[in-house]
């Protein structure tokens, strides 16, 4: 009996290593309100979303009107990492970085955020002198 509890219990800590309890839950899909740069100035956003899923693919969604046109939509896709707690690291898949241009990184195809403030509602990122407050859609 003992060698069962023993056999299940080093199972069930190698489950346990295999998860990442520990890195912030960015997943489902953020709508990007405001971005504000070091002078406080404020651009109000609302045709931009980030979304995350199972920590590790990120989409960039662009919702653009046209006149005369019905809404359209551009999709970038890409990967995410965590170098510390407290980061976001973002990378554009390579059949998309021909696409950089269109994201508000400035033509980069890759990202470094800090994590200011992540929780159910709300989610802050800063980079590069620039604030990005962004709310769960």
């Amino acid at each position: 009996m003992k060698k069962k509890w023993i056999f299940l219990i080093i199972i069930l800590f190698c489950f346990s290593s295999c998860l990442d309890f520990n890195l912030p839950n960015v997943n489902g899909m953020w709508q990007l309100k405001t971005i504000q740069d070091e002078n406080e100035n404020i651009q109000t956003v609302d045709t931009i979303f980030y979304s995350f899923q199972r920590q590790a693919i990120f989409s960039y969604t662009i919702l653009q009107e046209k006149e005369n046109e019905a809404e359209t939509s551009i999709l970038i896709y890409g990967f995410i990492d965590f170098p510390d707690n407290d980061q976001l690291h973002i990378q554009l898949d390579e059949k998309q970085k021909n696409l950089a241009h269109l994201l508000i990184w400035e033509g980069k195809s890759d990202v470094t955020y800090n994590i200011v403030k992540l929780d159910s509602k709300k989610m802050v990122l800063f980079n590069d002198g620039k604030t990005y407050n962004f709310i769960k859609y």
